[in-house]
């Protein structure tokens, strides 16, 4: 994380310098500006005790589910790949798609795990959409965990567009695909 704060850092401050001569007319692809990233990442930090705890009892959960997981990979809402090709209303309408299908269609011994994004800043209340989205108690929110081992017990995943869907596919595990 440190690395990347640095060359994220250093990036931006690079901008600031010489992006206004270099390059008058340029305009970020990004949603949020530096200050406002930053400020999230340093929510994220004074919130890491509470994010552990709840972590460990998402983990938990999961282990104790002798049924199938299905995996929703959550991704970064600024993402210009999720806005330009995404779902039409965005993550949080895929994120109620999803967990309204699970809840109708999958086997009721089946478990649905929503992962938090590595690189999310804090900003997007997932933990709550998730809460207000769903009906069932087996729908669990994790922000962290070890992705390898997620998709070793996984049974499916469901991505918008991302990397997690490859790494599934090269595993072996289903993926549906909705971007």
């Amino acid at each position: 994380f440190l690395e990347y704060a640095a060359f994220d850092t250093l990036y931006h401050l690079s901008n600031v310098l010489t992006s206004w001569m270099l390059y008058p007319h340029y305009r970020s692809h990004a949603l949020d500006p530096p200050l406002r990233e930053w400020a999230g990442w340093i929510g994220k930090l004074l919130r890491r005790p509470a994010r552990a705890r709840g972590r460990e009892e998402a983990l938990a959960k999961v282990r104790a589910h002798e049924g199938p997981l299905f995996l929703l990979p959550l991704q970064l809402p600024t993402d210009y790949q999720i806005r330009d090709h995404g779902p039409a209303g965005g993550l949080r309408d895929a994120l109620r798609t999803v967990i309204a299908s699970f809840e109708a269609h999958a086997p009721m011994d089946a478990h649905l795990l929503i992962k938090v994004h590595p690189l999310d800043n804090g900003w997007t209340r997932w933990r709550r959409w998730v809460e207000e989205a769903s009906t069932a108690d087996r729908i669990t929110y994790l922000d962290g965990g070890d992705l390898d081992v997620l998709l070793s017990r996984s049974a499916g995943v469901v991505t918008v567009n991302s990397t997690v869907g490859l790494t599934a596919l090269a595993r072996g595990v289903q993926v549906h695909v909705l971007g």
